[in-house]
């Protein structure tokens, strides 16, 4: 079912509309919901689709339609199995999550997690019930205590007491899920229960927040903005743009702190772009208010995209040009439903869906789209015949000028993005044409002014 609003016409009551869907169906097929646009009621069309052993899918306006309907039917599309059940040997396992499941679908997974009853028990045997093709499907699975934690560390999963917390976090989905269904007395219980789990194993969810306390490193380590490697710095030739905003120019002190043969965005925010046929660094400024949210990369031909949303710092002076950074990090590729968003205060998988959230504290490897979370500094996002990017984490200190912590981009591997790559870095990540002519003294007596034509625009720049 396809929608791009609320029910204004015929029976608009969200009770009866979800009872005559489930009489209609009966059971017979799922449903799947696609919503479209901002002003679409997504919690009742998950409902719809739950009630009626389905998925729902939310698409966005602001990102190709085509790539996204694509994308969600990968994912249902190639139903392998149907009717899964896991059993389990009577009295060895308690608090399973869900673990009867109506559709298994080609790429996807499932996840069962639940204590152990005895704990001297070191393994046990799972029956796999399903239904396939026009036959009965059966198999049964040695769970190994031994051989689970070996794999998981195999796999990068590092954290403490990881299957726990995976179990606590696919119960708290699960309550979650339950209580949207729900009214009354048996709602509230719902979400008692898994607020009370959410406290317990500090996770981040539709009913709990994160509350940073502090500036200081309870590591020690310094807390200062990173400075580049000596081995990035060289004798290159840098070209200042300025702002591609008409607006007041700002001071470039800050440009010596950045990498200089890189391509990214860092600080207030400068943009550097390596030009590796010339050897070359353009660098340029963007002025805007906090709150605006500023395109980085948008690749047409897949839909991968990476946007940010500029902060200001706490304290602002009206009527003064003061400095913006980003504040929060979107990351998304709709053709396979990845979504990531970072803070300085933490990494959120799927945000909105109920997706786990960690924080930098963590360090963790994520395999839908490759992510590592390297402890309080960076984390890289890997796509898949994509590229490979990095986000840097700046946490301030005690007095500094800056007085909120921000993220920085760098681009470490672009060439598989398609030639309908755009964005204010993305527009640069395949060979371009610009000259510089026209040298001659600035108002620094120190630097050398000239004119540059870069994508069609003449520029006046700083050498």
């Amino acid at each position: 079912m396809l929608t791009d609003g609320e029910p204004t016409e015929g029976v608009t009551d969200r009770s009866q509309i979800l009872e005559n869907v489930r009489n209609a169906i009966r059971g017979r097929f799922p449903l799947y919901n696609l919503g479209f646009g901002h002003d679409v009621d997504f919690n009742f069309l998950e409902v719809m689709s739950m009630e009626n052993n389905g998925r729902a899918q939310r698409i966005y306006e602001d990102h190709d339609a085509t790539q996204q309907l694509q994308g969600f039917y990968d994912q249902v599309a190639n139903p392998l199995l149907v009717d899964v059940e896991l059993l389990y040997p009577p009295d060895t396992v308690s608090a399973l999550t869900q673990h009867r499941h109506k559709q298994y679908y080609e790429g996807s997974e499932i996840m069962v997690a639940g204590r152990i009853a005895d704990h001297k028990l070191g393994s046990f045997k799972a029956d796999v019930l399903a239904r396939g093709e026009g036959q009965e499907f059966k198999t049964t699975c040695l769970v190994d205590e031994g051989e689970m934690k070996k794999l998981l560390q195999e796999r990068g999963h590092m954290l403490e007491n990881h299957v726990e917390r995976l179990w606590a976090y696919l119960t708290i989905q699960e309550l979650l899920a339950k209580r949207m269904k729900l009214e009354g007395k048996e709602k509230a219980d719902l979400t008692a229960k898994a607020l009370q789990m959410s406290l317990a194993y500090q996770f981040v969810t539709p009913l709990t927040s994160m509350t940073i306390r502090g500036m200081a490193d309870q590591d020690g380590l310094e807390p200062v903005i990173d400075k580049p490697p000596e081995e990035m710095l060289g004798n290159r030739k840098t070209f200042m743009l300025s702002a591609l905003q008409p607006s007041p120019t700002r001071s470039s002190s800050n440009i010596q702190q950045l990498p200089n043969q890189v391509t990214g965005v860092d600080t207030d925010p400068h943009f550097l772009i390596h030009v590796p046929q010339t050897k070359d660094t353009l660098c340029f400024n963007i002025n805007e208010e906090p709150g605006v949210v500023l395109s980085l990369v948008q690749d047409l031909d897949t839909g991968f995209s990476v946007n940010g949303q500029l902060i200001g710092n706490k304290a602002r002076s009206p009527g003064h040009q003061e400095g913006t950074y980003f504040g929060r990090l979107g990351i998304s590729n709709p053709a396979t439903g990845f979504r990531l968003e970072v803070t300085p205060q933490n990494i959120t998988l799927n945000p909105g869906s109920g997706g786990p959230v960690f924080s930098w504290k963590d360090q963790a490897s994520l395999r839908q789209v490759v992510v590592t979370i390297n402890r309080k500094r960076n984390l890289v996002v890997s796509v898949e015949d994509g590229g490979t990017f990095e986000v840097v984490l700046h946490r301030v200190w005690k007095g500094s000028a800056v007085t909120q912590d921000f993220l920085g981009f760098y681009v470490l591997d672009s060439h598989r993005m398609s030639a309908w790559t755009h964005g204010l870095l993305g527009q640069f990540f395949h060979p371009f044409d610009y000259k510089v002519s026209d040298p001659h003294p600035g108002s620094d007596p120190t630097k050398t002014d000239a004119t540059m034509v870069v994508k069609g625009h003449q520029l006046t720049v700083t050498r």
